[in-house]
């Protein structure tokens, strides 16, 4: 009975020892995870961490819960901001002012990505000073339609995502002014007056009054 026993116990912390081990390595197998997720928060990469987060979730509620829901209702704020980022991002490379201004108002003041907003902020601000320097190149074409056109995009976009900009203002003013100009020279000339009543006065003066009446007659058809 003893050697039972004993051989009993034996096999128990065996089989004890082996769950731990299972479980050790489970809980090994989530910290990756987690670290993994955490990378990519670092990367500003949400969408993708609470993937990993979620996956936790469905493998042990009980992991760090606390830790692993704050991710989780972080995550569903900066998904979007990482949307607004994406787009203003891809805005700015595309030399979309405007847009790139409005993705970034979009984006939650209380952001974790504040260094990420505060350098596509910084990369915006410079694409409106060469777009400026751009705009300042076309000033001496304000005869040339084209071009006046291409100044009054670059300062309606400038206006668009900083709408008290000086420079854009005048520059505006001044191609809807040529672009005015412009079209206005291309309008046909007015058509002569007509001057036939004088010719019939003349005339009549002249004492040809048969003309005189024939002609006024051909003018009233005409002209009241």
């Amino acid at each position: 009975i003893f050697h039972a026993n004993f051989a009993y116990r034996g096999f128990d912390a065996s089989r004890v020892a082996q769950v731990e081990a299972q479980r050790q390595k489970a809980v090994n197998a989530l910290r990756v995870i987690q670290q993994d997720a955490k990378r990519l928060v670092r990367e500003g990469k949400w969408a993708e961490a609470k993937e990993k987060f979620d996956e936790i979730v469905q493998r042990d509620q009980s992991f760090e819960s606390a830790t692993v829901a704050d991710y989780l209702r972080q995550a569903d704020k900066e998904i979007p901001n990482q949307k607004l980022f994406t787009e203003a991002r891809a805005a700015i490379a595309e030399g979309k002012m405007t847009e790139a201004s409005v993705a970034l108002e979009k984006v939650s003041p209380d952001t974790f990505q504040g260094e990420l907003r505060a350098a596509l902020k910084n990369d915006l601000d410079t694409l409106i000073a060469r777009s400026l320097e751009k705009a300042r190149l076309l000033l001496a074409a304000t005869s040339d339609e084209a071009q006046m056109n291409r100044l009054l995009a670059i300062s309606q976009d400038v206006l668009g995502a900083r709408p008290e900009q000086r420079d854009a203002l005048e520059f505006k003013k001044l191609a809807l002014d040529a672009i005015e100009r412009i079209k206005a020279g291309r309008k046909p000339p007015p058509p002569p007056a007509d001057t036939s009543e004088r010719a019939v006065q003349q005339r009549y003066n002249d004492g040809d009054f048969n003309t005189a009446f024939s002609m006024a007659q051909a003018c009233a058809n005409k002209n009241a």
